[in-house]
């Protein structure tokens, strides 16, 4: 065994490490052997090598180096495509790291070489790969219209993209790499960005926030994300969004506004659900409910009555009948009272859901007015008539009674026949004297008095009246102020309202009389219990000839509402289905 044999022997352990292809080469570059690694390589067998010059199996310009190793005596080391041949020009790459080192003999010359390579294929796949994702993404953060910025951990600029560069055209961009945020834009140490991008920095989260930059004085979208060597920033101008915002919400303030301070009655309800959304304070002032007993519930949760057989807006909702316009309804309040008006409903998007405005005018008052004309336009025809006509059908009654009581005297065995007469032509009287009381149009003499007083006075009579129909009558007086009143009037109005509410009760139930006032006026309150009375009748109470019962005249009630008229008050009418209420309304003087 020669010394180069026994030398190669000294590196044999070399040549079993697995991750390592190694060979050892003389002076020529000729390999005397290599081990197991190396052959399979290439695809070869150990005992293919010894005796083959390297660069004739593998020329290459790597031969340079070989050669500087040799005239150094120093080792030399790269990375490079070692292996390829013409034959192998279809192989995969492979890289490789790779170094030679020369060896010494026993009087300090080169011996041989000794070629150790380590694959790193996979290595440089990857700093190839990273190379070519980080290409990718610089192509694409110049592409997008979103303006991006990274900066590093002492918050200075290292990158920004195209759209960056024309985001602020006062400074140039190079002007700003390695730069420190904070120094190139002051006012944003006073800002919300200066805190959320110190969070993301510090403790490794990212962000998303809005904000109105101090220096362009226009809004930005921003995303802020951590990175090992500082933070992303990606931000969009969403001025023009701010400022569609801005003007949506000054519209939604204006429509709240006039919603609000509409005196038309408004609601929004959910069409979906059928609850109310939103009502205005008209809504409230007439339906009689509070915001809290009506937000969030459908009619049905809030108990609002209906009209039996009456279509409701949640039957309006359901078959999907809108958008309608002025179309007649009546509407319920919480008191059970029934209101007339007309009802538009339109469609409308509010927080996502399809929704119903519903705008009604209130025409009750309207309604009540124009009956109320028509009743006196056929009052000031009757009293026309019984001005002209009473005093000369009266004075020949006058005549004709005088007479028959004079002819009573004288055939006494016709006493009751002569009595049903003079009965009669007083019945005609009295009727006359009715007819007479419409044709008033200015009251009788009016001064300071009770109520309290008027009513404690008839009051024996009222309680006669009731006993004759086995009815309870109770009075329930307060301290209520004096009035400016017509005695004779009032007892007329105050025995019209009470009679008829005894006779319209039923049998063995209560009649009540109350007396109160408000701050404007002095009321009384004449309460029985019955069936109530219905809409149709309620329009046409107060008409002269209009009555229910089988023997009246129907002037009763049109007398009390024209002498309420003349004492400056008014009579009103609450009933339902349990019982019925009539006001009568005198105004307090002045300073009461």
């Amino acid at each position: 065994m020669n010394d180069t044999e026994k030398r190669s022997r000294l590196y044999e352990p070399l040549f079993n490490m697995p991750h390592l292809a190694i060979a050892l080469l003389d002076k020529e570059f000729n390999y005397i052997e290599v081990n197991e690694t190396y052959a399979k390589s290439d695809n070869r067998s150990r005992d293919f090598f010894p005796g083959k010059n390297h660069f004739v199996l593998y020329p290459s310009e790597v031969i340079v180096l070989f050669r500087q190793a040799l005239e150094t005596r120093l080792p030399v080391q790269s990375v490079g495509r070692l292996f390829g041949s013409a034959d192998a020009s279809d192989r995969e790459i492979i890289h490789w790291e790779w170094a030679l080192s020369p060896i010494f003999d026993e009087h300090g010359e080169v011996d041989m070489l000794l070629f150790s390579l380590r694959n790193v294929t996979n290595k440089m796949r990857a700093k190839h790969a990273l190379i070519k994702a980080n290409e990718n993404l610089a192509h694409i953060l110049e592409s997008i219209s979103s303006i991006f910025y990274f900066l590093d951990t002492d918050y200075c600029f290292t990158y920004m993209n195209k759209a960056a560069d024309k985001h602020i055209k006062s400074i140039r961009p190079d002007d700003m790499l390695g730069k420190c945020i904070w120094d190139m834009f002051p006012a944003l140490r006073e800002s919300l960005a200066y805190e959320k991008l110190h969070t993301v920095m510090n403790q490794r989260v990212s962000e998303h926030f809005e904000i109105l930059l101090p220096y362009t004085n226009k809004w930005a979208d921003v995303y802020v994300y951590p990175s090992p060597q500082g933070i992303s920033i990606f931000f969009n101008d969403i001025t023009a969004k701010k400022e569609a915002e801005l003007e949506f919400a000054r519209t939604q303030k204006k429509f709240a506004t006039i919603f609000n301070t509409s005196p038309t009655i408004m609601s929004i309800r959910c069409l979906r659900t059928d609850r109310y959304l939103e009502v205005n304070e008209a809504w409230i002032d007439a339906i009689g409910y509070t915001r809290d007993e009506v937000i969030g519930k459908t009619p049905k949760e809030m108990g609002l009555p209906t009209t039996p057989g009456a279509e409701t807006m949640t039957d309006v909702f359901k078959a999907r009948q809108l958008p309608f316009k002025e179309r007649p309804r009546q509407f319920h309040t919480k008191s059970r009272g029934v209101r007339e008006g007309i009802m538009s409903a339109s469609l409308m998007e509010l927080n996502g859901e399809e929704c119903a405005l519903v705008v009604t005018t209130d025409l009750t008052e309207q309604r009540a007015l124009e009956r109320e004309m028509q009743r006196l336009d056929k009052l000031n025809v009757i009293a026309q008539m019984a001005s002209g006509v009473g005093h000369e059908i009266r004075n020949p009654l006058t005549v004709v009674r005088g007479f028959l009581q004079l002819l009573q005297g004288r055939y006494p065995d016709s006493a009751y026949q002569f009595n049903m007469m003079i009965s009669e032509l007083d019945r005609a009287n009295g009727i006359i004297t009715e007819f007479l009381a419409l044709a008033k149009t200015k009251p009788d003499e009016q001064k300071l008095g009770s109520i309290n007083d008027v009513i404690e006075r008839i009051f024996p009579m009222l309680r006669a009246k009731a006993l004759e129909f086995q009815r309870e009558i109770c009075l329930h007086v307060s301290n209520t102020p004096e009035v400016l009143l017509s005695e004779p009037e009032l007892r007329q109005i105050l025995l019209n309202l009470t009679i008829n509410a005894i006779e319209a009760s039923t049998h063995d139930t209560q009649v009540d009389i109350c007396t109160y006032h408000t701050d404007k006026d002095a009321i009384v309150s004449v309460t029985n219990k019955g069936p109530g009375i219905t809409p149709e009748v309620k329009k046409l109470l107060g008409t002269p000839f209009f009555t229910t019962k089988d023997h009246g005249t129907g002037l009763g009630l049109a007398i009390s509402y024209n002498l309420a008229k003349l004492h400056g008050g008014s009579i009103e009418l609450d009933s339902n289905e349990e019982e019925t209420t009539f006001f009568l309304r005198l105004p307090l003087p002045l300073g009461t």
